[in-house]
């Protein structure tokens, strides 16, 4: 494998693979919760077009509603890796690293174009901030997909009968 240098071999150096992903499991699941609740919270303070004209009005409703669905969709992928966790599902820890990827490649993309649009009316130094705190958290998130990476790699290996060498 040629990135296998990049795939961790326990938790924070300690911890066993499948707890590394059972607590990254439980972490993405409170972030979709976090974030359902958040934006559950934005789509009902929303006053019928008092602020501004329909148009707008209608597209930061639909987004917010679109951004509902998707959080609690994340949240039923979530939870269910961490049932096939608990029954060490090969082809379910699979699927979750994958859908978990795509989400990290589209949010990587929406902070790319939220970033460069408001550069301009933010200060720098909140700029900045916010692209320390965004690399920071790609980080641990690719982390956390790599942990689930790594423990795919354990259960198909753990699963696959060794073949014994024969000495020639």
């Amino acid at each position: 494998m040629a990135l296998g240098f990049l795939i961790p071999k326990n938790f924070i150096c300690r911890y066993s693979l499948r707890t590394g992903a059972t607590v990254f499991g439980i972490l993405m699941s409170c972030l979709m919760i976090v974030s359902c609740i958040a934006t559950l919270i934005q789509v009902l303070s929303m006053d019928s077009r008092h602020s501004c004209g329909g148009f707008p009005w209608r597209n930061a409703y639909s987004f917010s509603i679109t951004a509902v669905l998707y959080s609690l969709i994340m949240l039923a992928v979530n939870l269910w890796f961490i049932w096939g966790l608990k029954k060490e599902k090969a082809s379910v820890v699979l699927s979750w690293v994958v859908i978990t990827a795509t989400w990290l490649i589209q949010l990587l993309c929406l902070m790319i174009v939220l970033l460069s649009m408001y550069s301009k009316e933010a200060n720098f130094s909140a700029w900045l901030f916010s692209i320390i705190f965004t690399i920071i958290g790609y980080g641990i998130l690719l982390y956390g997909c790599l942990i689930g990476y790594a423990y795919w790699l354990e259960l198909k290996n753990k699963r696959r009968p060794s073949t014994p060498e024969i000495d020639e």
